[in-house]
C-alpha cells in the first residue's frame, strides 16, 4: 500500500468513526489522531486557520450543564439538538454535516474560560456556541477577540456584544436588555405607572439590566425610586424586597435567572405585593413557572413570541420557522421550552454564516455573521457592524402568566 493509499484509508476510517460517534449523541469528543488527516483552510483578516474534517464541520459548545445556571444550559442544548436535525438535513458547504462538541462549564466563569481556550487551540473547531450566561461568556470574551474565533452567546448582558469595536468576534441571540427595557417602559407608560423599584442579581447581567432600564425609564419620565441587588445563590430575597417596597413603587421590575425570578416572585407575593411585576428574558424557562407556582399568576415578562410555542400569533414573519422547530422539539423532548429558541438560533446563525462564507475560515465566517440576514425561531436577525444581536425589537412581545402558562398580555405594546 502506498503512503497516499494509507492516508486515504485513515481519512475514511476517521470519517466513519466520527459519524458513528456523532449519530447517537451530540458533541462527543473526536479522536486526536483523526485531526492529522484533515486539510487546512487558510486564515485571513486576523482569523485562524481551521482544518476541514472531511464531511464534518465541528463547532464547540460551551454551556452550563451543571451548577447554578444548568436550568438554562439544558434548554439551550436541547434547542441546538433539535435545530441540528434541520441543519444537517440540508447540510452546509455543499452537504457537509455539523458536529457539536459539547462541554459543561459547570456555571463557573473560570471553567468556561478553560473550555473556550481548548476550543480555540483546536484548529478543527470553526467557532463557539455559548456560553449561556453573561458571566461565563464575558470570562473568555477577550480571549476570543485575541484568537480570532467567532462566538455566538445566549447570555443576556449587552456587555457581551458592546461596544462592537471591542467585540468584533462575538455575537448573541438573546435580545439586548435595552430592548427588554423599551417594551417594559412602554407598557408602564400605557398603564400610567410612573414609579418603579428595581431588583437585580449581583453580577454582570444584573449590572447591565439595571443600567439599561434606568436610562430608558428616566428618558420616559418614570422614576426608579429604589433598587436592591441579591446574590445568585441566595435562597430568599425577602430583605431586599422589603426594602424596595418601603419606597411605595407603582411596580416592581427585576432581572435574574429563572430560579431567582421564581424566588423573588414568591417573596413579593408573600409580603403582600399586589401590583405589577415585570421580568426580562430571564424568567422564560418552564422552571420559573414550576417554582413560582401560583405566585407567578399575573407576572409580566418580555420575550420573543417563540416563548408561546404553538400558541404564537400565526401572522409572525417567522411563524413557519417557529412551527417547524416546535414540532421537532416537542417530538424529541416533550414539553416545550421557549428558552431553547436562543440555542437553536445560535446554531442556525452559525450554520448560515458558514454557508454564506463558503468556507470554514474563521475570519470569513465572522464577516458573514456581521452582515447576515436570517429568519430564525425567535424572529428576524439582521446583523451589522454596529449590532451583533440583530434581533428586531418587533420580534418581542409582552407576555403575562395566566393559568400557569405564558400568554400574550393585554397590552398596547402587542398591538
Amino acid at each position: 500500500m502506498t503512503s497516499k493509499d494509507s492516508l486515504r484509508s485513515a481519512r475514511k476510517a476517521c470519517r466513519g468513526l466520527l459519524l458513528k460517534l456523532a449519530a447517537p449523541i451530540v458533541g462527543v469528543a473526536v479522536l486526536a489522531g483523526c485531526a492529522a488527516t484533515t486539510s487546512t483552510a487558510s486564515s485571513s483578516e486576523g482569523g485562524r486557520a481551521v482544518k476541514e474534517s472531511g464531511d464534518l464541520v465541528r463547532i464547540g459548545v460551551n454551556l452550563e450543564l451543571s451548577g447554578g445556571e444548568a436550568v438554562i444550559g439544558d434548554a439551550y442544548l436541547k434547542g441546538m439538538e433539535a435545530m441540528l436535525e434541520s441543519v444537517n438535513a440540508k447540510g452546509v458547504l455543499g452537504g457537509k454535516k455539523i458536529e457539536l462538541v459539547v462541554r459543561d462549564n459547570k456555571s463557573e466563569p473560570t471553567e468556561s474560560l478553560q473550555i473556550s481556550k481548548k476550543f480555540m487551540n483546536d484548529d478543527s473547531i470553526v467557532g463557539i456556541l455559548g456560553a449561556g450566561a453573561s458571566s461565563t461568556t464575558l470570562s473568555f470574551a477577550s480571549a476570543a477577540e485575541s484568537q480570532g474565533v467567532p462566538v455566538i452567546s445566549m447570555g443576556g448582558s449587552d456587555a457581551i456584544v458592546k461596544p462592537t469595536d471591542q467585540r468584533r468576534w462575538i455575537f448573541k441571540t438573546s435580545p439586548l436588555l435595552s430592548q427588554s427595557a423599551e417594551v417594559q417602559v412602554a407598557d408602564l407608560k400605557a398603564r400610567g405607572i410612573t414609579t418603579v423599584a428595581y431588583l437585580a442579581v449581583a453580577n454582570a447581567y444584573g449590572d447591565v439590566a439595571l443600567d439599561s432600564f434606568t436610562k430608558v425609564a428616566e428618558s420616559n419620565g418614570i422614576d426608579v425610586v429604589a433598587s436592591e441587588r441579591f446574590q445568585m445563590n441566595d435562597k430568599d430575597y425577602s430583605p431586599q424586597v422589603t426594602k424596595v417596597l418601603a419606597a411605595k413603587p407603582g411596580a416592581l421590575v427585576a432581572a435574574s435567572n429563572p430560579l431567582g425570578s421564581a424566588i423573588l416572585t414568591q417573596n413579593a407575593k408573600q409580603l403582600g405585593w399586589k401590583e405589577p411585576i415585570y421580568f426580562d428574558v430571564g424568567s422564560g424557562s418552564p422552571i420559573f413557572l414550576q417554582r413560582a407556582a401560583a405566585a407567578a399568576e399575573g407576572v409580566f415578562g418580555v420575550h420573543p413570541a417563540a416563548m408561546l410555542g404553538d400558541r404564537a400569533p400565526q401572522d409572525l414573519p417567522n411563524y413557519a420557522e417557529l412551527k417547524e422547530f416546535y414540532s421537532t422539539f416537542t417530538e424529541k423532548f416533550g414539553d416545550f421550552s421557549g428558552f431553547a429558541a436562543y440555542g437553536a438560533d445560535a446554531l442556525g446563525l452559525m450554520a448560515a454564516a458558514i454557508d454564506k462564507a463558503g468556507t470554514t475560515d474563521s475570519a470569513k465566517v465572522r464577516d458573514a455573521l456581521e452582515s447576515l440576514n436570517h429568519m430564525g425561531v425567535e424572529g428576524e436577525f439582521q446583523m451589522t457592524t454596529e449590532d451583533h444581536v440583530g434581533l428586531k425589537t418587533s420580534s418581542l412581545r409582552l407576555l403575562q402568566v395566566h393559568d400557569g402558562q405564558w400568554t400574550l398580555a393585554d397590552s398596547q405594546v402587542n398591538q
